[in-house]
């Protein structure tokens, strides 16, 4: 149906959009490029056809955007008035203004007028939720959810359980597509089960396997100076991590110097050479004592890593 002559564009883009929503549209990949290879290719044709409708053109715009085709926001510029910003009388219709609201997070830097549509959608949804009745609660629905977030921003699966429902209260709906989203969801999630039990049996084979290991270095295999000084070092590493994590859920920002004094921890690299340190043959008391206060060359090893480890995950900008 995405790709045959007789459907309008409307009808197109509205079961893309459903696709998407119902979590299945990777089903129909090949499908749905060529629908939007397609639209693209008479694009100024379809804009003038529809130039007076907002909740399609913002539609067209959101699903080619969102497919990696080049189109400029100046496609609503029509909905401006004399003195540049949006009429009044798109808040007529909350369907309008929903798709404009979902349009506009697909802004990049600069694209003001993507900007100025995402502040006067959520200015008048505001508005409308503010006053609207009990006989408007499917709508009511819609608005609250996409106020809480932007379909842009959501975790698709999240999301797609939440529209699946709603999607089987509208009136005009199509039913296989409902069946197909829900034994799709089911199939999806039990493949999550699944993975999330291997991924758990995992994680609890690598902790019995950590402690089992440490374990017998303290029964078996350490001496009690050196178990003092690998006591510390484990003590001090999670002591670190601790600190990151009360950093991560207060949302603190820490300034270069609290950062990097705490990742001459968190980088681990003490850990690693104090089990080398201790390989080192005719052992002292003495370099047993010098490594408790960390030398500077453990702490600039250390440091290595932690920058090291900084440069591999961390983006530019």
């Amino acid at each position: 149906m995405i790709n045959e002559e007789t459907v309008v564009v409307d009808d197109k883009l509205e079961l893309i959009d459903a696709l998407q929503q119902l979590g299945i549209d990777y089903h129909f990949e090949k499908e749905i490029k060529h629908a939007l290879d397609s639209i693209f290719s008479k694009f100024d044709d379809i804009r003038m056809e529809t130039k007076d409708n907002a909740y399609i053109i913002a539609l067209l715009f959101r699903l080619l955007r969102g497919h990696g085709f080049r189109v400029s926001q100046d496609i609503f510029d029509q909905f401006k008035d004399e003195k540049g910003s949006f009429k009044s009388n798109l808040s007529n219709q909350i369907k309008n203004l929903l798709s404009l609201y979902e349009a506009s997070y697909l802004a990049v830097d600069g694209e003001d007028t993507l900007i100025e549509a995402r502040n006067f959608t959520i200015q008048h949804l505001k508005n409308f939720l503010s006053c609207s009745s009990h006989d408007s609660r499917k709508l009511r629905d819609y608005v609250v959810n996409a106020l809480e977030q932007p379909l842009q921003w959501r975790v698709e699966r999240f999301y797609t359980r939440w529209f699946i429902d709603a999607y089987e209260k509208e009136e005009k709906i199509r039913p296989q597509l409902l069946e197909f989203a829900k034994l799709d969801f089911n199939v999806v999630q039990n493949t999550y089960k699944r993975e999330l039990k291997e991924v758990s049996r995992l994680a609890q084979t690598k902790a019995n396997s950590l402690i089992t290991a440490i374990d017998d270095v303290y029964d078996v295999y350490g001496f009690l100076d050196e178990l003092e000084l690998f006591t510390e070092a484990w003590t001090d590493l999670c002591k670190a991590y601790l600190v990151e994590a009360k950093w991560y859920n207060k949302g603190y920002i820490p300034t270069l110097e609290e950062y990097l004094q705490n990742g001459l921890f968190s980088s681990s690299g003490h850990v690693i050479l104090s089990y080398a340190y201790c390989l080192v043959p005719d052992l002292t008391q003495h370099d047993l004592d010098l490594f408790q206060n960390y030398p500077e060359l453990v702490q600039w090893s250390s440091m290595l890593l932690r920058l090291y480890n900084d440069l591999g995950t961390s983006k530019v900008g």
